[in-house]
């Protein structure tokens, strides 16, 4: 299954409906979240200091914010099945593709252009690193568009260093990701990758 699987081919897969417990767990950690500082973070810049933070149940969050806006989606309930799965070694990489192209297709077909942001935090937890840049490239430049419009647009009324600064060093660390992939796992997640490149690029 690939990202260009047709329309038809979705509605033909066997996808469960979004796990109840699964969403009313990932409300709660976001209603819980210790730090404050990412409240009021747009929500791609939100999610990339969750994972830059290894917070709890990032996954569940994004479902259930998904599955408030998109409610019984099956796309997210098996993207989320297929994340948390115990013989899980993709990341969901590519139910993940779909669900973020099923996303922004609503997006654009139901004029809500508040699901572009829940397609491109999809994007960032699903993306593997690769040392081939030609593989899902175009998926990770989206995210990495994104990512350093929202942060120069957060950046500029902000005056809390500590929080710019991690900015920073994620967005700066997913855009380089490409050029400097040889210097990481090639296994893991591009999201938890990008926090420690952009550490390793911004020491001074």
């Amino acid at each position: 299954m690939s990202a260009d699987t047709t329309d038809d081919e979705i509605n033909n897969l066997d996808l469960p409906v979004i796990d109840g417990d699964a969403v009313a767990t990932g409300a709660a950690a976001d209603s819980s979240e210790a730090d404050e500082r990412f409240r009021n973070l747009p929500r791609l810049l939100r999610y990339a200091m969750l994972v830059s933070n290894a917070s709890h149940h990032i996954d569940r969050r994004l479902a259930a914010e998904i599955d408030q806006l998109c409610p019984n989606l099956g796309l997210n309930a098996g993207w989320l099945i297929n994340r948390e799965g115990d013989f899980n070694r993709d990341l969901g990489t590519d139910l993940g593709l779909l669900l973020a192209a099923e996303l922004d297709q609503r997006a654009v077909s139901e004029d809500r252009p508040e699901l572009r942001s829940l397609a491109d935090s999809v994007r960032l937890l699903s993306l593997p690193v690769r040392h081939d840049i030609r593989l899902f490239f175009g998926e990770h430049r989206r995210v990495a568009k994104s990512l350093l419009l929202a942060f120069h647009g957060f950046v500029r009324n902000n005056h809390d260093g500590r929080l710019c600064r991690e900015l920073e060093q994620f967005c700066f660390g997913w855009a380089a990701l490409p050029c400097c992939s040889h210097m990481l796992d090639e296994t893991g997640s591009a999201a938890y990758a990008a926090g420690i490149l952009g550490a390793l690029m911004a020491q001074r």
